[in-house]
């Protein structure tokens, strides 16, 4: 058991996102070989229990005080896409769209394959319905990622519009002096920890830098100019030798809404004015990025700019209740193909098979 399994704590985040450039994976990064010791490579159909699985390997290293980390779908957030346990070994739905492929068989990645479980005859008996169903779910991602990417050329032209008015050096000497107040760290460390996602359920939030943090500064946005703020944030991490993990917009994953110094526990989120009463007795402050913004803004042709950028928000907005519209859709088609994989397993052999994985895995540790 490692010294360090008591200090890590049980969260939530992404590890993908739908975004304006189609589905696009952090896992290569998440769980690189430099980060991992050992991967469960876990592949199977929609419906074939591997969630569950990972949710009882999860239990049972909760069980022995370990440290979990939950990273959930990002077209489903009551479904998961990898654990990662104790910081060291990682199970993960090596199923498309982010398939990983074993690198050093056996002795470092190891494949689990659930379709051992199932009745190859009855879904060879659902072949037309499968291939239906599953042409039916491409379609509709296809046609949401259409939406997104054009969500996301207007979150482009909405920053092309506000650009000319943002005092960027202020801006930045702001974020240094804010990054100078917070403790040294032992290294600079940086991953990426995505907490919000647009899928099959709409739009979905997770409060990982909330609940993580002991102190949040709150960021209330202004024309966008709060994840340059971010941004600036993120770069003075570098000269403090911080541990940082940053979340991005979904749709625009250049743009930061959250970055946690873990050393220190410190957050700064983007948010509203309404959001941040909810930070309570963790509010440590709060940075409004309407400040960063040159007083041209009020002039003539400020006030076409910010006509500009209130209409791009309204199409952006527009373009995203349309992609989930799509993403539900695909839903239904994806939910489908659950129940006829679902029912063609041996669901009961696959509990046994779990319960000797979860110990195993733990005995490993």
């Amino acid at each position: 058991m490692s010294d360090e399994h008591v200090k890590t704590l049980a969260r939530e985040l992404f590890a993908a996102a739908n975004s304006g450039k189609g589905f696009c994976s952090f896992y290569g990064e998440i769980f690189s070989p430099e980060r991992t010791e050992h991967r469960y490579l876990i592949k199977g159909g929609p419906g074939t229990g591997k969630s569950s699985l990972m949710k009882r390997v999860a239990s049972e290293a909760e069980s022995r005080g370990y440290g979990v980390e939950y990273y959930k779908c990002s077209s489903d957030h009551t479904s998961l896409d990898a654990i990662l346990i104790d910081g060291r070994v990682a199970l993960i739905d090596s199923t498309a769209p982010h398939a990983i492929e074993p690198e050093i068989v056996g002795a470092r990645d190891e494949i689990v394959d659930l379709g051992i479980f199932w009745s190859s005859e009855m879904l060879r008996a659902q072949k037309e319905r499968i291939e239906e169903l599953s042409k039916e779910k491409s379609a509709r991602y296809r046609a949401a990622y259409r939406y997104l990417e054009a969500a996301e050329a207007l979150d482009a032209h909405s920053r092309e519009t506000v650009a000319p008015y943002v005092k960027r050096e202020k801006l930045r000497r702001a974020a240094e002096r804010l990054v100078a107040t917070l403790p040294m760290g032992d290294g600079y460390r940086y991953r990426t920890g995505i907490c919000s996602s647009i899928g099959m359920k709409g739009r979905q939030r997770l409060d990982f830098y909330e609940s993580t943090a002991e102190k949040i500064y709150a960021v209330r946005d202004a024309m966008s100019v709060g994840s340059l703020f971010l941004a600036a944030i993120a770069d003075a991490a570098v000269e403090k030798r911080a541990s940082i993990v940053v979340s991005y917009d979904p749709i625009d994953l250049s743009s930061p809404d959250a970055i946690l110094f873990e050393d220190s526990r410190v957050a700064f989120i983007l948010c509203s004015s309404q959001d941040e009463e909810c930070f309570g007795d963790k509010l440590a402050g709060s940075v409004n990025a309407k400040r960063f913004l040159s007083h041209d803004i009020s002039g003539e042709k400020g006030r076409r700019a910010k006509a500009e950028y209130r209409f791009d928000r309204r199409e952006r907005e527009a373009m995203i209740d349309s992609a989930c519209e799509q993403l539900s859709l695909a839903g239904k088609a994806h939910f489908s193909l659950e129940k006829i994989y679902g029912e063609s397993m041996d669901f009961a052999a696959l509990e046994r098979f779990t319960k000797s994985l979860a110990v195993a895995i733990c005995d490993s540790l």
